[in-house]
């Protein structure tokens, strides 16, 4: 395998992993707007309860009008996406 194509590959998983983050912020922060509490938003989605208080306490900063681009931002720097 080339060094070329390691990176194409290395590119896009740090790719896909950003746009599942922002997938995931969205439907976090649409959930916050609903005045759903974080461990009800880990069950409705099906997502462990960490990754959601993470996010929640990130886009409480935020409230009332959520910049989900800049929520997303600041959970993939704290994931070291």
């Amino acid at each position: 395998m080339s060094i070329l194509s390691i990176r194409l590959e290395r590119g896009q998983a740090i790719g896909k992993a950003q746009g599942e983050a922002s997938i995931l912020t969205d439907l976090i922060v649409k959930k916050i707007e609903q005045g759903i509490m974080p461990k009800q938003i880990s069950e409705i989605l099906e997502i462990d309860l960490a990754t959601v208080e993470k996010i929640y306490n990130i886009a409480k900063e935020y409230g009332p009008n959520y910049n989900v681009a800049k929520i997303s931002e600041i959970y993939r720097k704290s994931i070291s996406i």
